[in-house]
């Protein structure tokens, strides 16, 4: 629903009939990802931080510490159990366990391919 017109790429057939998804920002009134800041900007509300998963392996150390004490938990659960499959795959930058990992706030920048903003991680 919330995807813009340069997003289309992203548009998918729905997984049950019954589910028909709609479009807004691409059919109804096309409007790309500065258009939807603009508009954000006009009401005066403050910039939205870019949309991503909990446990997205592309944040800066500045994105991860904005978590909550429950996404960091669910983070770091996530963490692990890719471990069990794999014991050289890391959610961090630094490539070790997230839950050692030292937070530096004003590090921002992004993890492993310098932030993402494509939304198609999986």
């Amino acid at each position: 629903m919330g995807i813009s017109y340069d997003e289309a790429n992203r548009i998918r057939a729905p997984r049950r009939q019954w589910f028909q998804p709609h479009y807004p920002l691409i059919f109804d009134r096309p409007t790309r990802v500065a258009g939807c800041l603009a508009a954000v900007e006009r009401m005066g509300w403050p910039t939205p931080p870019r949309s991503r998963c909990h446990h997205c392996p592309n944040q800066s150390d500045a994105e991860w510490a904005e978590l909550t004490p429950e996404e960091w938990e669910r983070a770091c659960k996530t963490d692990e159990w890719l471990r069990e499959t794999d014991p050289h795959v890391f959610l961090h930058k630094q490539m070790i366990p997230l839950r050692q990992v030292v937070l530096d706030p004003k590090d921002d920048n992004g993890g492993l391919f310098g932030g993402c903003t494509s939304g198609m991680c999986f």
